[in-house]
């Protein structure tokens, strides 16, 4: 799957640009260029008004979505310890829980934090994937990407979210490159759409007046971050 622009349509308004939460549009010798910094999240394609973006299919991945289980959210670590947005994380997992009634899982990285992820299941996580090193001792992001990519190719979780923090906007990103699936980030609110059983992701646009609702209808992980 691929953006695909359309150069005769362009007028290069740069709404594009400024909307984009990853960088990834640039205007380059009057042209609108994407460069390796896009997640396919399709933003840029519901904001053009000129209907000069595409998101194209490249090649069909034949995938078998009800292999896919489980509301997943990001745990953070700070100073070893659990960090509060850890929590507020957890909260939107439980809310979601009670319209698509999976099981909820969190995801810890860190060292000598094993004592602590307690908090989170007194707090209604079901099952906490920890991962415990001391290269995770400072944050590198490739280092937490490639972790948690791993783990999302092996066990399938239907819905990954996690604190739009600056840990969270530095790698979440390339986790969903590298699973394939598509992103929404600084999500204001997530729902569940009784009916479908897709994940509502809700973000302000145009400059933060309007709100896009946002579905991942063709990929899993469904993933977000919120603010």
């Amino acid at each position: 799957m691929a953006i695909k622009v359309i150069y005769e349509k362009c007028t290069l308004c740069g709404l594009c640009v400024n909307e984009c939460p990853f960088g990834a549009i640039e205007i380059k010798e009057g042209k609108i260029v994407i460069n390796e910094k896009c997640t396919l999240c399709g933003l840029c394609v519901k904001v053009c008004v000129s209907e000069a973006l595409l998101k194209e299919e490249k090649e069909k991945r034949e995938e078998k979505f009800e292999e896919y289980k489980g509301i997943w959210f990001f745990a953070e670590t700070k100073d070893d310890r659990i960090a509060s947005v850890s929590f507020e994380m957890l909260n939107a997992s439980k809310k979601l829980k009670r319209k698509l009634n999976q099981e909820i899982c969190g995801v810890v990285f860190g060292k000598n934090i094993k004592d602590k992820v307690s908090s989170l299941i007194k707090k209604g996580a079901e099952k906490i994937y920890l991962i415990e090193d001391e290269i995770f001792c400072n944050f590198n992001e490739e280092v937490y990407s490639e972790a948690l990519s791993y783990l999302i190719k092996k066990y399938k979780p239907n819905i990954v979210i996690a604190g739009a923090t600056m840990m969270g906007r530095s790698f979440i990103p390339s986790v969903a490159v590298k699973v394939k699936t598509g992103l929404t980030a600084d999500c204001t609110d997530v729902d569940i759409d009784e009916n479908t059983g897709l994940l509502i992701q809700t973000r302000p646009t145009f400059g933060g007046n309007l709100m896009a609702k946002i579905i991942c209808e063709k990929h899993r992980p469904q993933m977000a971050t919120i603010r």
